[in-house]
């Protein structure tokens, strides 16, 4: 093959390389980057998309809901399910044995009835990084 050949067969590859990664780029860009909107793509294909197990906050399960199945107790409701009339979306609910208290945390049953307890209803604030003042 002669220098000009090469020359303008290596342009094209170039070009054709250029061509498909800006194609890539633009897709990318062009796509929703958010947690709903793939939740919401994956729904309308009839996807079953469930999320990782460490998904829900503690004592949670994830349930994915249709034709407004999904409830929960609550604490306060005195035996009633917590309003199962209103249509739910798939999401994070209080797992077998747990109820919903008014700090939206999911707590064992028989805790509902007692007063709220410090040593075992709160949560502290422990700091990531060192602040470097106050002694933290």
């Amino acid at each position: 093959m002669s220098h000009s050949k090469m020359t303008k067969l290596a342009s094209l590859c170039l070009l054709a390389l250029l061509f498909v990664l800006c194609s890539l780029l633009l897709h990318v860009r062009a796509e929703p980057n958010t947690a709903d909107a793939v939740l919401l793509r994956g729904e309308q294909r009839g996807i079953n998309w469930r999320p990782p197990k460490n998904f829900c906050p503690p004592h949670e399960i994830y349930l994915r809901c249709t034709n407004s199945i999904c409830c929960e107790w609550k604490c306060g409701t005195r035996g009633r399910r917590y309003s199962c009339n209103r249509k739910w979306k798939s999401g994070c609910f209080c797992a077998a044995g747990y109820n919903r208290n008014q700090r939206n945390k999911c707590i064992k049953e028989r805790r509902c009835n007692r007063p709220w307890n410090p040593a075992v209803d709160y949560e502290p604030l422990i700091p990531k990084r060192r602040l470097g003042y106050a002694g933290f």
